[in-house]
């Protein structure tokens, strides 16, 4: 029997953060996640369930309907975010959306292990507070191995800036000394629409390693 993938939602839009910001590209948003995030704006319920050969019929569908749409191809790039994707995504749904052509992107809060298939073009690993701050010491050593001996061509670093979170500091430290291609620190947008951009920006100005992540899809309106 074949697997089921919970699925929120599959759209077309323009990455709103990270070291991609502005690239337009496909995604797909797994239903669940492991931890419960009182920032979160998410929403991670299931509204329907996929194989992997369907839910490529599905991305390769939208691929098409926008080609017709715009007269040209757009960018044949997907990313697996959610939720928790890896409470869903598996080896051999990697391998399936790769051999259906697709550039594949990840985003993760960094709690399970990435599938080791080596066919990632960027992964984005993105630790919560409710993670307590520090990860367990084989969690640190997964991250690290997976980045030095995979092919992956960007292995990045997102930090939600919460300062009401006490192990932020350490987070950061702990979180921010392993071998990433960018470190990103992102303000926290709260309900009323108010963030820490000031705070965030006066950090980084002292720690020149770090970059400046913001939200723009909620900035312009978009998913």
């Amino acid at each position: 029997m074949n697997k089921l993938y919970p699925i929120n939602e599959v759209f077309f839009s323009l990455q709103g953060e990270g070291e991609f910001v502005g690239d337009p590209m496909f995604f797909v948003r797994f239903a669940g996640c492991n931890l419960n995030c009182e920032f979160c704006d998410t929403d991670h319920s299931e509204k329907a369930s996929f194989t992997e050969l369907a839910l490529v019929e599905e991305l390769n569908a939208a691929y098409l309907a926008g080609s017709r749409m715009a007269r040209r191809y757009p960018p044949k790039v997907v990313c697996l975010t959610g939720g928790e994707p890896l409470l869903s995504v598996d080896g051999n749904l990697v391998r399936t959306l790769h051999l259906g052509g697709w550039l594949l992107h990840l985003e993760t809060n960094g709690t399970m292990p990435i599938p080791k298939v080596g066919l990632f073009r960027a992964v984005t690993v993105s630790p919560k507070s409710s993670m307590n701050g520090l990860p367990h010491e084989k969690e640190l050593a997964e991250v690290v191995s997976q980045f030095l001996f995979s092919t992956i061509h960007s292995f990045c670093l997102k930090i939600v800036y919460d300062p009401q979170n006490k192990q932020l500091p350490r987070t950061i430290q702990s979180w921010g000394s392993l071998c990433w291609r960018h470190r990103f620190l992102q303000p926290l947008y709260l309900p009323d629409g108010s963030s820490n951009v000031d705070e965030v920006v006066e950090y980084i100005k002292n720690h020149p390693r770090w970059r400046l992540s913001l939200q723009t899809h909620k900035m312009i309106g978009i998913r």
